[in-house]
């Protein structure tokens, strides 16, 4: 008899992303959240990132992932409009220097 697959296989996680595609799912991004985020932010710090910078890295990778609009994001978090468009930006120039990509 053969071992099932782990409910976070990759099989799985394509089909949360195809659910993710087709429109928000909370459920669908609850699950990617807790495969992706600690995995993005364990990345950050190998690359040298301080926690509290990898921490962030990896909410904002996930919120991109939920590709929810910048003012919906900033109603969320209780934060201005231009914190979030500022720490996007920011995260991207730092994920991109990170992997050796110029910053634009």
């Amino acid at each position: 008899m053969s071992d099932p697959k782990p409910a976070t296989g990759p099989e799985r996680m394509t089909q949360l992303l195809c659910v993710m595609k087709s429109g928000p799912d909370e459920i669908a991004f609850a699950e990617l959240f807790r495969f992706y985020a600690p995995r993005v932010k364990s990345y950050m710090r190998k690359l040298g990132a301080a926690e509290d910078v990898a921490e962030e890295l990896a909410q904002e990778a996930m919120a991109m992932l939920e590709d929810k609009p910048h003012a919906e994001i900033a109603e969320q978090l209780g934060i201005p409009l231009g914190t979030v468009k500022s720490r996007m930006r920011l995260a991207f120039q730092r994920f991109r220097k990170a992997l050796g990509e110029p910053v634009l």
